[in-house]
């Protein structure tokens, strides 16, 4: 019986898990068997290279026939500052979707920063927590021989010297 995959940890289960106890980590996603994208990522890198051009030539193929259906030339202004470009159509638009995409790019990287910087911290914190661990398992060890050589000490058979014989 596991957990939910999207389960919301708080900080003793994440300090646990960052041992390797309790929950046990989800597995990575991995394409179905058979799968055209499992194929395109499984191989030798020439097969690999192959299946992905497979994989996008619909895509380049529907930008080529986009370009050249819009070959009408266009004026684009920048308003305040006069600034004038003329253009096909099509380069212009596939411009704005490729800088809508970088745009978009770049706003998740900022989302995943927080993200990033707390697992940094975590892995830092687990690193502490394992030496302070290791360090209070040599003390343990330690502490467990002294008291092993005081008990072997004590159990030692002292030496009397012999009994005196009293004259009578």
């Amino acid at each position: 019986m596991g957990f939910p995959r999207f389960t919301r940890m708080d900080g003793p289960t994440r300090a646990l898990m960052a041992f390797g106890i309790g929950l046990r980590k989800p597995r990575r996603w991995v394409p179905r068997r058979g799968s055209l994208l499992n194929l395109a990522l499984a191989g030798s890198p020439m097969r690999s290279m192959i299946w992905r051009l497979i994989l996008i030539s619909p895509l380049l193929l529907l930008l080529i026939l986009f370009a050249l259906s819009n070959t009408q030339s266009v004026r684009l202004g920048m308003w305040p500052t006069g600034i004038s470009v003329e253009a096909p159509l099509s380069i212009l638009i596939l411009l704005a979707m490729a800088v809508a995409f970088l745009l978009g790019a770049l706003s998740t990287w900022f989302v995943g920063l927080g993200a990033r910087w707390r697992a940094r911290r975590a892995e830092q914190s687990a690193g502490a927590l394992r030496s302070e661990l290791q360090a209070a398992n040599a003390r343990l060890v330690r502490d467990q021989e002294r008291d092993r050589v005081r008990l072997q000490d004590r159990s030692s058979p002292t030496i009397l010297p012999p009994a005196v014989q009293s004259r009578s």
